[in-house]
């Protein structure tokens, strides 16, 4: 197993990365790991030659690990104390029409 390219070095927790490699393949279904510094990724889909997941909450900078039965592969990764900006939807508020008022009526003096 080796690794042979990040889509990117440092994110932030929420970020997809994109590990790329020979061998990766998981040898025994549910044997394989992806850890950051130690803390369980989210692996969102996992070939032979790439792994997809999320940097975790609780992540910090030191290695990404790869693992599966009994291979290991290390490479450093920075975790990037920037959280993703959430957009926000602007608040609309809703617009009021007046109801029309009556029409006067025509006040004629008899005579």
């Amino acid at each position: 197993m080796q690794i042979t390219s990040l889509d990117k070095s440092a994110g932030c927790v929420n970020d997809e990365v994109i590990i790329r490699g020979k061998a990766l393949r998981v040898i025994t279904a549910g044997r394989g790991s992806v850890t950051f510094n130690g803390v369980q990724a989210v692996v969102h889909t996992w070939d032979e030659d790439e792994i997809r997941c999320t940097v975790p909450v609780g992540a910090v900078s030191g290695p990404l690990t790869v693992a599966s039965g009994n291979d290991k592969v290390e490479v450093p990764f920075t975790v990037d104390s920037v959280s993703t900006p959430v957009v926000v939807a602007p608040v609309v508020e809703p617009t009021v029409t007046p109801k029309p008022k009556p029409p006067k009526k025509k006040v004629t003096k008899k005579k």
